[in-house]
């Protein structure tokens, strides 16, 4: 009886040709990597060091 279920499982599944759990799980692991880079490479356009720099205009010595 338990022979009878998986084997029509494994031929549902065939027949259904959807997409395979591991091209779907490179994809979104290459979606992922891909928006953590060019979060990484903005996060390089916040100057962090600006706050603590001052400004050559604004010296108070004059």
């Amino acid at each position: 009886m338990l022979d009878n279920v998986v084997l029509l499982a494994e031929g549902a599944a065939h027949h259904a040709e959807g997409l395979d759990p591991l091209y779907a799980a490179g994809a979104t692991f290459v979606i992922l990597m891909s928006l953590l880079g060019i979060t990484f490479l903005f996060s390089s356009m916040t100057d962090k060091d600006a706050a603590q720099k001052p400004l050559s205009g604004t010296d108070a010595k004059h």
